[in-house]
């Protein structure tokens, strides 16, 4: 059984990642002619599948995708409402942005490198993935009040 602190931490970690992804969401859907573009066409590991992503004529379409899933992603942590769902997916996006500013062992962002192996997309996808290994969403959530716990 967890004690007081750890459901604590975990409550305070979901609803970091949570702000996370709705501060994210927002601040694309606000920023005018936003674009994951931008994230992808100057990618340093898997280039090929980047510059494949970039290329492709659904980018357009991706983009309010992004928006408004980063916001529901992000309420969905914070609520405490199918959290694991909502960790993966979230891992899954933070991973998708990290993988193209990698450029071993630095990470890189408009050709200018500024740190080794790790960056904000790497630490969210580390804590996401420490929400789902330790069942966040069943600490202090509406899933837990509603007996939804297993998702």
């Amino acid at each position: 059984m967890a004690s007081r602190l750890q459901k604590i931490s975990l409550f305070l970690g979901r609803i970091v990642a949570g702000l996370y992804f709705v501060n994210f969401g927002l601040a694309a859907l606000w920023t005018s002619h936003w674009s994951p573009a931008g994230f992808v066409t100057g990618a340093h590991t898997f280039a090929g599948f980047y510059h494949t992503v970039a290329a492709s004529s659904l980018l357009a379409v991706v983009a309010p995708v992004i928006e408004f899933g980063c916001i529901v992603l992000g309420a969905c942590l914070i609520l405490g409402l199918f959290a694991r769902i909502a960790a993966v997916v979230g891992m899954a996006f933070a991973l998708f942005l990290y993988f193209p500013t990698l450029a071993f062992p630095y990470v890189c962002v408009a050709g200018v490198c500024t740190s080794f192996i790790v960056n904000e997309y790497l630490l969210v996808a580390g804590l996401l993935f420490m929400l789902v290994a330790f069942g966040a969403g069943e600490v202090f959530s509406i899933s837990r009040l509603f007996r939804f716990s297993q998702y």
